[in-house]
């Protein structure tokens, strides 16, 4: 017989974007149900990477890049995975190699075109999420620093 638990599931909310690929005169929308709006954002920047360029030059590495472009609407969020070295201090790619087994210099400069890519054909004009108690949307404002890190 299974035991109940006590703990309650986290609850999902939904949200929704609004966006415009490659300067396009029609505007679409996606939704999303989500923990929070990060992860929102995230899912709608995967399923635009995948929708949108080839998937064999990723290298497995979909996450990583979709979580880059979550880091140009998300200015408190710090991904322990992927760093991008400033300098080319040889300390610091020491540091970033540490971090980040497997993932080359050549391959994180791959991935930053492919993030600027996406920024540069994506636009995103709106990002709403829907209040059920309410039952009405509310705008939330991009790039999301209010949000607290997890």
């Amino acid at each position: 017989m299974p035991t109940k638990s006590k703990e309650k599931p986290a609850d999902l909310f939904e949200y929704r974007i609004f966006f415009r690929v490659d300067q396009r005169a029609t505007i679409a929308e996606r939704f999303y149900l989500a923990h929070n709006a990060r992860d929102a954002l995230g899912m709608f920047a995967y399923a635009m990477l995948k929708s949108l360029f080839d998937r064999k030059t990723y290298l497995k590495q979909e996450f990583i890049i979709a979580r880059e472009f979550v880091k140009l609407y998300d200015h408190s969020l710090q991904s322990p995975k992927f760093k991008i070295a400033e300098n080319t201090d040889s300390n610091d790619s020491k540091e970033q190699n540490e971090l980040t087994p497997g993932i080359n210099q050549k391959t994180s400069d791959s991935f930053i075109s492919i993030v600027q890519e996406m920024n540069e054909r994506i636009e995103l004009i709106q990002f709403d999420e829907y209040n059920r108690w309410a039952n009405r949307w509310y705008s939330l404002r991009l790039p999301l620093e209010e949000m607290t890190p997890e």
